[in-house]
């Protein structure tokens, strides 16, 4: 892939990234998670991150798609969380 592709398709992805982020910590909060929290639940589970890598990924927007779907598992995200972030997406 050329260089520019590359940077031309991390461009039109941000707003994705951003809504992942957004939302995400909107829902840490309202479950009243620390990174901490989410470190240790998911060491319960067999997944080992710190809680600065968590910081990171969720400041970048850039989780796995496994790591976001075990996240929203733990969270107890309801179903409309696709949704919710696309419509993070479509306010930008």
């Amino acid at each position: 892939m050329k260089q520019d592709t590359s940077v031309q398709n991390r461009q039109q992805l941000a707003p994705y990234r951003n809504a992942i982020t957004r939302y995400l910590r909107s829902a840490l909060k309202l479950k009243g998670y620390t990174y901490q929290d989410l470190s240790r639940a998911l060491l319960e589970h067999g997944v080992e991150i710190t809680e600065d890598n968590l910081r990171n990924k969720f400041s970048r927007g850039t989780l796995s798609a496994d790591l976001l779907l075990l996240i929203l598992r733990l969270l107890d995200v309801d179903d409309v969380a696709a949704t919710a972030m696309l419509n993070i997406v479509d306010k930008q």
